[in-house]
């Protein structure tokens, strides 16, 4: 029989002087840099944070394809309850730029929220990361919470 540990390993990847995640756009700025390894490829991040919405780090539960990264609610509820965080929030990048959300993501945001809201565990957002010029808001990004779909 095999036996896994859950660890969760952290890495320093700002310095930042304001980490409150209440806003979109802090979200947006604390996640420069997190989709520049595989760009071309769509990537599903969460991130865990506390009662002040400060995070507990950032952490890539799915690398997919040029248009879909697979991810159940599982494997993102995984690194929430092992930081104990009270809420989390989602990002994931489109790769074609266009931060527009797809039916799929709008079931999977709505699907996460009803299952956080059982084990008391706020979603807070849903940011979809795209690039300003293929972006019809020109912000380069999609938040779930600015449009009221949460």
């Amino acid at each position: 029989m095999k036996i896994h540990e859950g660890r969760i390993v952290y890495e320093l990847v700002s310095h930042s002087i304001n980490s409150d995640l209440s806003a979109p756009i802090a979200v947006v700025e604390y996640l420069k840099g997190a989709y520049d390894a595989y760009r071309l490829q769509e990537q599903l991040i969460v991130i865990p944070v506390n009662s002040k919405n400060v995070p507990y780090g950032r952490f890539t539960v799915s690398i997919g394809t040029a248009n879909a990264a697979i991810a159940q609610p599982r494997d993102i509820f995984r690194p929430v309850i092992l930081s104990g965080a009270t809420a989390f929030i989602l990002s994931h990048n489109h790769p074609s730029g266009n931060p527009s959300p797809s039916t799929a993501d709008i079931n999977l945001t709505r699907r996460l929220r009803e299952a956080g809201e059982l084990m008391q565990l706020d979603l807070l957002d849903h940011i979809i990361i795209g690039e300003p010029e293929d972006d019809p808001g020109d912000k380069g990004y999609y938040s779930f919470c600015e449009t009221g779909i949460l």
